[in-house]
């Protein structure tokens, strides 16, 4: 199996757990999560980073009512020490895991194993909830795939 570019797997993970909206300011794609996590908030480095560009990035997501927070990419070790050196620390690695579409149907999914429902089940607020995700970001999540909800 050859593997894809590792871009092409950040643009899916995008993709599978969308951020709110996303701009560009200077080096940076800033983002906003809307509740759905940690990821979806991240900002990431594009170019070359400064002192200055960092500090405005941090300024920007907390006008935005976000923590201060960025995701690594793949090469960005040096970009890392850097944040360290600011006194980040990792909060969440986020893993890349690649199979062939043969792998996962090969059996058809029994019956009733995924609810297209709202409101959600008690075992699916607890999930969310243990996972940090508030009832804000369950309606920003689920708006976002284009259910309406009746709130």
């Amino acid at each position: 199996m050859t593997l894809p570019p590792v871009r092409m797997l950040y643009d899916v993970i995008d993709y599978t757990w969308p951020f709110v909206t996303t701009w560009i300011d200077g080096p940076f794609t800033l983002r906003r999560g809307g509740a759905g996590g940690s990821r979806v908030s991240a900002a990431t480095l594009n170019g070359t980073d400064t002192k200055k560009d960092i500090a405005q990035a941090e300024q920007t997501m907390q006008d935005v009512g976000q923590s201060k927070l960025f995701m690594l990419k793949d090469g960005q070790n040096y970009f890392g020490e850097t944040l360290n050196k600011r006194g980040y620390v990792v909060k969440d690695p986020v893993n890349l895991y690649v199979t062939p579409i043969t792998a996962l149907t090969k059996e058809r999914p029994p019956h009733k194993n995924c609810f297209a429902i709202w409101p959600p089940l008690a075992a699916q607020t607890e999930v969310w909830t243990k996972g940090g995700i508030s009832r804000t970001g369950w309606r920003s999540w689920t708006v976002r795939f284009g259910q309406k909800l009746p709130f």
